[in-house]
This record gives structure tokens, sequence and C-alpha cells, in this order.
């Protein structure tokens, strides 16, 4: 298991070296270099620099899809043969029971994290929701993970907890096809529409958890760039006694707004939020649970949470 931080470096390697201007026929070689697809650590080595200087100068190039596409393929094919080469295959328990734990690591892949062939990340600037994403995934499939990679910032810390695991992604894509929010192919698990309403709840929070946000002006909104997984939110809200409505974005995200009344928020607070920060505006790092109470305090005559 691995701690790595992450700051204006993307690599440790010689101070002196990093910061050594370069001229212009090199950082335009480097530009060019990225622009066709090469990683920053492929352009390292063929122009002897640190990966570091290779990412300083080529981080704003804007890639083209077919370069992007290029650079996933390496990172695929980098993926795979660690795997094959070095990790250890871990047996996971057999008959893995469908449980809270399980539908709030779904949840949260789905959300605000990733699963390929290989791997499970996810991250969410709130160490305790990455210390319980942690926990669920010991107490269901056993397994530790791979690394912990921490961005630091001004107000808070970014952090992405990874996994190595061909066994662990083959279960969790048992449930969903894809991991990515923003694909008409990713769904909300036909598994939770059928759970008790405890499972549904939780699994509900993890969208609130990673996707939702209260506004200046006391609204709670929830949005996603994918229609079918919003309107299967909205059929898991209304499961549960929640109202709500859907909203179109102007960016071609889809939205659910919570119905502002006392005995609906009342209802909120069952899958509202816990551990989530808030990550832009004024109240940046402020937890997402306190600024509802604030705004809603004499809205219901008391604390909502």
């Amino acid at each position: 298991m691995t701690i790595r931080t992450i700051g204006n470096n993307i690599c440790n390697g010689n101070k002196n070296n990093s910061m050594k201007q370069l001229d212009n026929q090199t950082v335009k070689k480097i530009k060019n270099m990225r622009n066709s697809g090469y990683s920053y650590f492929e352009i390292s080595s063929k122009l002897k620099i640190t990966k570091s200087t290779s990412y300083k100068y080529a981080k704003n190039v804007r890639l083209p899809v077919k370069s992007k596409k290029k650079i996933s393929r390496k990172i695929y094919k980098r993926q795979k043969k660690f795997i094959e080469n070095y990790a250890k295959t871990k047996k996971l328990p057999k008959n893995i029971k469908w449980n809270i734990n399980k539908a709030r690591i779904i949840g949260h892949c789905i959300f605000d994290g990733s699963v390929t062939d290989f791997n499970v990340n996810y991250t969410n600037s709130s160490k305790k929701i990455i210390d319980q994403f942690i926990k669920d995934i010991e107490i269901v499939y056993g397994l530790k993970y791979t690394n912990i990679y921490i961005k630091k910032g001004s107000v808070f810390d970014k952090y992405t907890v990874a996994y190595s695991s061909k066994k662990l992604c083959e279960d969790l894509k048992k449930y969903s096809k894809s991991y990515n929010s923003t694909s008409n192919m990713t769904k909300a698990p036909k598994k939770v529409f059928i759970s008790d309403k405890k499972i549904i709840k939780e699994f509900i929070r993890t969208f609130w958890e990673d996707e939702g946000c209260i506004t200046i002006n006391g609204e709670i909104l929830g949005r996603i760039k994918n229609k079918g997984l919003r309107d299967d939110l909205l059929i898991l809200h209304r499961k549960v006694g929640i109202a709500c409505s859907p909203y179109n974005c102007s960016d071609g995200a889809f939205g659910i707004r919570i119905i502002i009344n006392k005995e609906n928020l009342n209802k909120f607070k069952s899958v509202s939020f816990k551990e989530a920060m808030i990550v832009r505006g004024n109240n940046k790092g402020m937890l997402k649970k306190k600024l509802l109470e604030r705004i809603y305090r004499h809205y219901l005559n008391g604390p909502v949470v």
C-alpha cells in the first residue's frame, strides 16, 4: 500500500533539473510530442529531461481526440501488463452478499469513481468519505487499497484511493456495465430497485455526497450528464417518499431538485449529506450539512441535520 502526495511537480527527481529553463526549440518539441499522443514519461525519456519538466511545458496542450485515444490505449496496456506480471490475484470471499456496504461502493464508483478491467478508483475531498469507502471494500471484498493519492490544496486536499484487482472489477461489473456517469450505458443497478429502503437511501446518499450542492438561494440540487441515470434516481427518490423534480441544464446536464417544504426536508434528512464538503464558492471547505442547517434553521424551526 502506498500513499503519494501530488504537489506542483508530478514526480520528485533532481530539483535543479526540474526547474531548468529550456530553449524554445526544446519547448516546442515537448508540445509537439504531447500533441501527437506521447506520455509525459515518453517525452522525458526521449528528450533526457525529468518527468516534471515534461509536465510543466506540456500540461496545457489541448489534445486532439486521436491523441487522447492513443494515450488511453497506452495506459490500458501498461495497467494490463502490471496486473499480469506483478499483481497477486487474490481470491475474493465466496458468495459475496448484497448489502448496504456494497450498494455504497457501487454508488460512489458510479458518481465519482471509475472501474476498468483492472483498476478501481474513487476520489473525494472528504477524508472521512474516503475512509468509509476503504472500510466498505475491506468488509465486502477483504481487499486493501493499492495506492492513495493526495492532491494538496489551499483550502482542502483531494484524495483518490486506488485498487488493482481484476476480480474486484469483474464483480462490480456484474451490477453495471459502465461506471462512467456521463455514459448512457451507466444505469442504477437493478438490484438497488428491489432492495429495502435502507439500502436504497444509502445509494441515493452517494449521489448527494458526490454530486449534490446547495445554492445561495437555498435550493438543493444534484446534476449528472446522463438522463437515464438521472431518471433512475428520480424513481428511487420517490420509492422512499422524497418529493423531487427534474430539470435540464444549458450545458447538457440533467438535474434533480428537492421540493422544499417542512415534511419533505425532514424526509430528505435520511439521504442527506453526512461528510461531503463544499468545493466551490464563498463557503468552500465547509461541510454541506452545516450549510444546510444554517439555511433552513428558521424555515424548519430547528436544525435540519
